[in-house]
């Protein structure tokens, strides 16, 4: 009997093909097929975007990490290449948005720093108020309504994209959404 085409060989797409039946079947040769054979592409892209070897290293392992819990949901016709490259794409860039929504809750300039400098003191004392008022009533948000509101005014992320994101209906997050922000308006009269 010979080998399944998973274990060797090079990983055009009929190799693609049946590392994918592999690991839909829960063959761990199959993962370390995926691994061997898509890693360093992986491992490039993450470079690239996060410029930081050790966080592409530990980025590159939630990838397959990733792979490896999906596994038997993958579709028969999963191209691994392009899925195991958007699925590190896009713990890349949620760890930068991450990032900066930990620097805008962190940073009392956060959210003044996104406007024009003012042109006086005095203006520049009522954004620097105003600055800290919002950071403050942010605070008392709970996370989840602070995550969208943040998502939406510093990543500019539509409700669309939210939806997506957070495996929610469209209509769900934006009912999200308008609670947070009414939330946030009462916060911001109380004080």
């Amino acid at each position: 009997m010979s080998a399944p085409d998973w274990m060797g060989g090079d990983l055009d797409s009929d190799a693609q093909r049946a590392i994918v039946a592999g690991l839909r079947a829960g063959h761990a040769a199959a993962l370390d097929r995926a691994f061997d054979g898509f890693r360093p592409q992986v491992y490039s892209l993450l470079v690239r975007l996060t410029q930081d070897r050790a966080l592409a290293e530990d980025l590159s392992q939630e990838t397959f990490i990733r792979l490896a819990r999906g596994a038997p949901t993958l579709a028969p016709d999963t191209r691994l290449g392009p899925w195991l490259l958007t699925v590190a794409r896009n713990l890349a860039m949620d760890h930068f948005r991450w990032r900066r929504m930990h620097l805008a809750l962190t940073n009392d300039h956060s959210i003044g720093s996104a406007f024009p400098r003012p042109a006086s003191p005095f203006a520049s004392a009522v954004t620097s108020q105003a600055s800290r008022h919002v950071e403050a009533a942010l605070a008392k948000l709970k996370p989840d309504e602070r995550e969208l509101l943040l998502r939406v005014s510093l990543d500019g992320c539509t409700p669309n994209e939210l939806a997506l994101d957070l495996g929610l209906s469209a209509e769900v997050v934006r009912k999200r959404l308008s609670r947070a922000r009414g939330r946030l308006l009462e916060l911001l009269e109380q004080s």
